[in-house]
């Protein structure tokens, strides 16, 4: 299966505080390795700033996510998200990590 760049997936770097995004489609759950350990990750496709791009919500996104729209991830096509930058402890290193909420909310 052929590797999706770098370039097409959403960053904190692509992001500025209050950054708007439209989720377009439901998603895929897929199988990711992250620091030795296996997990599965939601990889949802969002429009930013009139580009198609790929995007990985954490967990406290999806669940703020959730929490407004259903768990079914159907439901949240066409939805607007909210981002921010946060400054984390990710395994003792500090990194900046985007979270989203329900725009409107």
């Amino acid at each position: 299966m052929p590797e999706i760049p770098a370039e097409f997936y959403l960053t904190p770097a692509d992001v500025v505080n209050g950054t708007v995004i439209t989720i377009l489609d439901a998603g895929v759950v897929e199988d990711t390795e992250f620091q030795g350990k296996k997990r599965k990750t939601l990889k949802l496709q969002v429009e930013h700033r009139s580009q198609k791009m790929f995007w990985r919500p954490n967990a406290r996104t999806q669940r703020a996510l959730a929490a407004s729209w259903g768990k079914q991830t159907e439901a949240w096509v066409g939805k607007k998200v909210v981002l921010d930058v946060v400054k984390m402890d990710i395994s003792g290193v500090i990194k900046d990590v985007i979270h989203g909420r329900p725009a409107g909310v």
